[in-house]
């Protein structure tokens, strides 16, 4: 389905911010309470949207390992086996199907690279010299975007949820943790239902998120989208950089930020050096964008790989149990 400009704007409005009260949305829409709440059940109960806060697991000791593979063996049921072992796995927190030079993208959180070593040891243990071809980075920085081609002229702002930034380590208890994994992991219509859920006293569950949010955390409720529900199609950018130049990265992330299809940015520490999340309408406009990157930023990339991205098969930004 496509967007009404009615869905697009308040779905604009909600995207960075889940929690942002009916009032709030009414000033910047102009809408009537009942469409806004209409709007977005529909959405809701589409698939289109669910509530996705975002975790920052770096301050809690995690590396986010980003690892691109294509499998040697074409046997669906060894694919359907290891997509499952996958999903279920505590340590991964994305899993992506993918075209172009690789198949699966995948992100692995661990407190080093033994760890991840030991976590691909394994995969190998269970399924055999399952990997023909592999890439892997370590991901430093993550900003996702408001998506601007939601966006009215009159709504400008562009909000970011991020994570790696934070440089202070932070402990938390058994109680911290079984709240950040209910929100990551649970479908819930509330902070009370989550409470029920994972039988936490809704005044302990929300002392405790106002607590991880000083922390930096949580630092940000959002809404996620599944934009293959709304006829966009996504790619990633694998960009080469040409050296070590923090100035590129900071011309690059404002392009990023500003560029109406660009959704999410990393920087990583590996074969490449930058990744982003685009969405477009049709396949070909992806041409024109890695042009844009080219034109403005030729002299300092080297190369750019584009892989299309079919469907997110795993998305948890906490995914330990």
């Amino acid at each position: 389905m496509k967007l009404s400009t009615k869905e697009g704007r308040i779905l604009a409005c909600v995207e960075m911010d889940a929690h942002k009260s009916i009032k709030e949305i009414q000033k910047q829409t102009g809408y009537r309470e009942h469409t806004i709440r209409y709007v977005l059940n529909q959405l809701e109960q589409n698939d289109i949207i669910r509530i996705l806060p975002f975790i920052d697991a770096y301050p809690l000791g995690y590396q986010d390992y980003a690892v691109y593979f294509s499998l040697a063996s074409e046997n669906k049921s060894m694919k359907e086996q290891l997509v499952k072992r996958l999903t279920e796995s505590p340590q991964v927190s994305w899993l992506g199907e993918l075209g172009g030079d690789y198949q699966y993208g995948m992100a692995v959180y661990v407190k080093n690279a033994s760890e991840l070593l030991i976590f691909l040891n394994q995969l190998s243990a269970e399924f055999g010299n399952i990997f023909f071809e592999k890439s892997i980075t370590v991901r430093v920085l993550f900003y996702q975007f408001q998506r601007k081609y939601f966006l009215p002229e009159q709504l400008s702002s562009i909000e970011a949820g991020f994570f790696g930034s934070t440089k202070k380590m932070v402990s938390i208890d058994d109680t911290d943790h079984q709240i950040l994994s209910g929100l990551a992991n649970h479908s819930y219509s509330s902070l009370r239902d989550l409470s029920r859920q994972i039988n936490i006293p809704i005044s302990t569950l929300t002392k405790h998120i106002q607590k991880l949010e000083q922390e930096n955390i949580i630092t940000a409720f959002t809404y996620s989208v599944d934009t293959t529900k709304i006829n966009m199609q996504m790619f990633e950018l694998l960009v080469y950089a040409k050296g070590m130049n923090q100035q590129l990265q900071q011309d690059l992330f404002a392009f990023a930020k500003q560029h109406r299809n660009i959704v999410h940015f990393l920087q990583c520490i590996g074969e490449w050096d930058f990744e982003m999340g685009v969405e477009v309408e049709r396949a070909e406009d992806i041409v024109a964008i890695t042009q844009e990157l080219y034109q403005q930023f030729g002299e300092r990339i080297l190369t750019i790989k584009t892989l299309p991205l079919f469907r997110y098969i795993k998305l948890s930004y906490y995914p330990f149990q």
